[in-house]
């Protein structure tokens, strides 16, 4: 079986990083290629996380990870917040 490489995201309530796995069939060796922090902005009375420098992250992280391998998936996982707000419209 050719290894398979795949890309994954995990987004903390003050970092995140990207992790690189390269599974051969029976062993996946991780390699953490990319970390950033995870800045909250305030808007208003409330702090939220900045998607804007979130996505610029990810984008970072795609890049490198291109440059090691060739990426057969990618995930994100957070941990950083537990609830989010939805009107009627969703």
């Amino acid at each position: 079986m050719p290894t398979q490489n795949i890309l994954a995201f995990d987004f903390g309530a003050e970092s995140g990083r990207a992790i690189l796995g390269a599974f051969d069939g029976r062993t996946i060796q991780l390699t953490e290629i990319h970390r950033f922090a995870n800045k909250p902005v305030r808007v208003g009375p409330h702090f939220h996380w900045n998607v804007l420098a979130l996505w610029d992250e990810i984008n970072t992280g795609i890049r490198k990870a291109a440059q090691e391998s060739q990426i057969a998936s990618m995930g994100i996982d957070t941990w950083g917040v537990d609830f989010g707000l939805l009107d009627a419209n969703g």
